[in-house]
Parts: C-alpha cells; structure tokens; sequence
C-alpha cells in the first residue's frame, strides 16, 4: 500500500521500546509494567522457552490460554530459542497475562486459580513443601522471600511500623494494624452466634470454638484435647516439668510466657488495668474481670449441692467444702485442719505467741 492510501498517512505508528534484540510496543510496555512489583525477580525458568521444540510445544495444558483462546504455541516463534540470545522477562511474562482480567494459572491439586503464574508457583509450594528461601542466620526455611525478609527482622531487631499514637513499633504492618485497633476500638469480627466482636480475626476464630465445641489441639501424650494451642503448650508442660521462661529479676521458671509477664508485674509493680467503674486498678487482666462482677452483680459459680452462686471461682471451691466437711488446709505445728486458708493463717498467729 502507498504513502497516499487512505488511512495510512498521517497515522501514528506504535512507539517501539527496545529490549534485548527486539522492540516492544507502547502497548505492550504499559501491560506489562502492570506486573506486580517483585515478580520480575526470581521469575520461574520455566516461565521461558528454552528451546525452539519447547516454544513450539508450549501449548499444552500446563501453560495458560490466551484471551482468546489460543495457547501461547501460535506466538512462540517470534521469541528467541534461549535466553542467551536476548529473551526479555517483560516479554515472556506477556505470554502469560491474561488481559481479559480472568485467571488461567490453575492450580492442578487443589483448583485455586491465580491471574499471574508467579503467584501459582508459589501457591504450589504449599502443596510440595518447597521452602527455597533459607534464613542463614538460623537455618528456618520459607516458602516466599518476602515471608523470609519478615523473619530477619527478629535477629535484626528491626522494627519498621512505627505506631504514631504510642510509638510502639512492629516487624509487619499487618501486625500495627491490629495494635492499632485498640486506640481506636475498631472490632470489625463479629461472632454470629453471640454478636462478640473482637479486633484480630485470629481472636474470633478461637473464640467460635466455644460455640462449635471443637478442640482440634490434642497431646500426643495423653491424648487431652484443647481448643487452643497456648492450652495444648500449658499442658504439656505438666508432663515434662519444662519451664523454660525464666525470670530475670528472681529466676523463676514458667512454663509459658504469659504467666513471665504477669509474675514480672509483681517485680515492678505495674498495674495497668483499670476499672472504669471505681478506678481501682490491678496487675493482672483476669483479677479486673473478677472484680467487675462486683459492681454487674454476676455470679457465674454455682453450686451444685445448694444452688448458691459466687462472683469467683475460688469462693464456690471453699463453699462446696462445706458440704463435704473437707480440712484441706493443715497446720505443720499441730496438725489441726482447716476448710480456708485463711482460717490457718489466723490459727498460725497462736503458734508465733
């Protein structure tokens, strides 16, 4: 066709970019500048024909459909044969992209469908088991570099997120998200069963199990179900008598880090619990539920024998005592018992003179 055809003169030609030893149209450069950061690093070998029979035979069912259909075998040939000779990630990658925004990079095992083929191969590492990123400073494997990038900070101490209401700085943004939940009291899981409403979709999930009964945590020891992990850890502390947190300040030993960081209270003296009701103020979480009660009225420890209900625990154990007419606590001075502690105690003051 001429110069003069209809058309042609004074059309804009497609802008060429040069990769390698081939050119990329404007078009094509702006998809594929649409790739995910970071999934241009790393990319898959196998994302690339590595010989001119491969390129020809690329087509079949492993490798994704093009948006209309046709597999990548009826472009193959305008790319080299081997990366030596010039192939371009950017270029490969476009054999790949579904530009009609549907998924073709289907996952074999379980279904899953992903729209790039670098977020399949790592999908499937969930189905082998790979782990190639390896930590070299304390031989932890990952599955995703970015996954292993977040793990470094714990030998770094590096912190990020920095909170901008308290300071307090985190490893994960996702990790000051949910600190940040507390300043502002958003509590966006809400239970269905009961309206409860919780800041960490972690907490919920936990939670629901009190409805459903589940305890999918169960000692191998004994075979004790539980329907936390922290519960199954306590517990198994009880049949080997580990206690590997110690206390720096009196080197206690605990079997959790939880009961550490309460008993450190009494070090201390902190007591950052506060009843908005009377202001008093206490050590530990569990002590201010307790003391609530006092001001709702609630009694959630009944007796069986009586029906006479208690705001704590520990008064329904010394009350179902009177019904079993049980001493449990004995002087080591006289050997005379006693049904509460502190009865013994105010009997001991008898010994002292």
């Amino acid at each position: 066709m001429g110069p003069g055809s209809p058309g042609v003169q004074g059309a804009e030609s497609p802008r060429s970019v040069p990769i390698g030893d081939k050119a990329m149209s404007k078009s094509e450069e702006e998809d594929a500048q649409q790739e995910p950061h970071g999934t241009l690093l790393g990319r898959a070998e196998e994302d690339i024909a590595q010989s001119p029979e491969q390129g020809e035979a690329c087509g079949n069912e492993s490798e994704p459909l093009l948006p209309n259909g046709a597999n990548c075998s009826k472009r193959g040939s305008s790319l080299p044969a081997r990366r030596g000779q010039g192939v371009n990630n950017l270029e490969a990658l476009s054999l790949t992209r579904n530009l009609s925004g549907k998924r073709p990079n289907l996952c074999r095992e379980c279904g899953k469908s992903f729209r790039w083929r670098s977020r399949l191969i790592t999908h499937q590492r969930l189905h082998t088991g790979e782990k190639p990123y390896k930590c070299h400073d304390c031989g932890q494997s990952f599955n995703e570099s970015s996954a292993l990038t977040v793990h470094q900070r714990i030998h770094t101490g590096e912190k990020p997120f920095k909170c901008p209401d308290c300071g307090k700085s985190f490893t994960q943004s996702s990790n000051l998200i949910q600190h940040q939940r507390i300043h502002t009291e958003e509590k966006p899981y809400k239970c269905q069963d009961c309206e409860k409403s919780f800041n960490d979709s972690r907490h919920l999930v936990r939670h629901q199990r009190s409805h459903s009964g589940d305890k999918p945590y169960q000692c191998t020891d004994c075979g004790k179900s539980f329907s936390q992990k922290s519960d199954l850890t306590r517990h198994r502390g009880t049949h080997f008598g580990e206690k590997p947190f110690k206390c720096a300040d009196c080197e206690k030993g605990f079997s959790q880090s939880s009961d550490l960081i309460r008993h450190q209270l009494s070090h201390s003296g902190e007591k950052p619990y506060k009843c908005p009701d009377c202001g008093k103020i206490f050590s530990q979480s569990s002590n201010l539920t307790t003391h609530q009660r006092i001001h709702r009225g609630d009694k959630p420890y009944c007796c069986p024998d009586c029906g006479k209900s208690f705001s704590q625990k520990s008064d329904l154990s010394r009350h179902t005592g009177t019904h079993l007419k049980e001493k449990p606590f004995k002087c080591s001075e006289c050997e005379k018992s006693f049904a509460r502690s502190s009865a013994l105690i105010r009997h001991q003051i008898i010994h002292l003179g």
